[in-house]
């Protein structure tokens, strides 16, 4: 499943999500100097994909 991210455009110009949050194009979350604010759910995800093993994932 594909979640739909809406951007909207503000004066400036700059992408700002639903909740009014700094998003880059790929609407990933990004701080004021733009470097990608990583959400706490993901990269527990990523760490619990990269510690299986590949026959755990078969």
């Amino acid at each position: 499943m594909v979640a739909t991210i809406v951007l909207t455009r503000n004066g400036n110009g700059d992408l700002h999500d639903f909740g009014d949050h700094l998003c880059n194009a790929a609407g990933q979350k990004v701080d004021a100097h733009g470097a990608v604010i990583l959400e706490p759910a993901a990269t527990k995800d990523a760490e619990v994909l990269r510690q299986r093993t590949i026959a755990e994932l078969i």
